[in-house]
């Protein structure tokens, strides 16, 4: 149940970066909804012993946040440095 929950706040943290950032291409939305998602997997990971498939503490949810909100932050940038 902690692997899906996430993979949506994930997703969910994705979706509110494209909305603050006003992308409009479904591209880069679906990027960083993806993006968010691999991000909160990777910071659930490290507050969870290593075991998504468990419950989930609030500690492994603000660490899903974080990672989401970092690795969807340095997709824009480094998106804007490529394009100019």
């Amino acid at each position: 149940m902690g692997l899906i929950i996430l993979i949506v706040l994930g997703g969910l943290l994705g979706w509110m970066a494209t909305i603050l950032l006003r992308l409009e291409d479904s591209q880069q939305i679906l990027a960083n909804v993806a993006v968010g998602a691999v991000g909160a997997l990777v910071g659930g990971l490290m507050t969870n012993s290593g075991s998504l498939l468990g419950g989930i503490s609030p500690e492994g949810l603000l660490a899903a946040c974080i990672g989401a909100a970092v690795i969807v932050a340095l997709l824009n940038f480094v998106r804007h440095r490529i394009t100019g």
